[in-house]
């Protein structure tokens, strides 16, 4: 009986998550992102990383492909992270926003270094927290290894994961927020989605981290 008290006091507490393709479930394919999600490979949710949470607490999940922390997509409206996410907020009270974003805006294309991501994090979670005044939990995404999708939109792809996580770490511990890394998480044959091991491994991180929570 004490174990089931506990579970429902939990289940009052609501969780804001906010990322990119792998908060959205992008089945890892060699065939190029279409645009069209409706013909894209979907994982059920039940096997996207943030389902070890669905038990134990409410959650509003915001994944979208191809999102940015700040920048807009060359083809694609509504990437620009700092741009929607006003219109991206669920009017429910949030207790914990959890944000995994960083891999698209280190694409070439972008000529953005991994320090250049901090002051744009930065300037988002400010946003989110005006708005929810909530804990934060700030992911460092999975590693970028080189494919033939990949290999065309990165250079250097492990290095600058590697910098960016080094980095949002410090940020994170500097600013009083959680972290957790998603770098030993797998992806797929595309290099840069995560398989259904990665979202298994990267939900229970993510579960422990957000289990030591201490709620009010």
């Amino acid at each position: 009986m004490d174990n089931l008290k506990i579970k429902i006091k939990k289940k009052f507490f609501n969780i804001f998550i906010y990322g990119d393709s792998n908060t959205w479930g992008y089945v890892p394919t060699l065939t190029p992102y279409s645009g069209d999600d409706n013909k894209t490979d979907r994982y059920d949710s039940d096997d996207i990383w943030w389902n070890t949470l669905n038990d134990d607490y409410f959650l509003f999940v915001n994944g979208v492909n191809g999102r940015t922390i700040s920048l807009d997509h060359p083809d694609l409206e509504g990437r620009n992270a700092l741009k929607t996410i006003d219109a991206d907020f669920t009017p429910a009270a949030i207790n914990l926003s959890i944000i995994m974003l960083g891999t698209n805006d280190l694409k070439d294309c972008y000529k953005k270094a991994p320090s250049d991501l901090i002051d744009d994090m930065d300037g988002l979670v400010n946003k989110i927290n005006d708005r929810y005044h909530s804990l934060v939990l700030l992911i460092s995404p999975p590693l970028i290894l080189p494919s033939p999708i990949t290999s065309a939109k990165y250079t250097n792809g492990i290095e600058k994961i590697n910098e960016y996580e080094k980095l949002l770490k410090e940020y994170a511990h500097s600013k009083g927020y959680l972290f957790a890394s998603a770098k030993g998480c797998e992806v797929g044959i595309d290099g840069e989605h995560l398989t259904k091991e990665g979202h298994k491994k990267l939900g229970k991180i993510v579960y422990e981290k957000v289990k030591e929570i201490k709620w009010n």
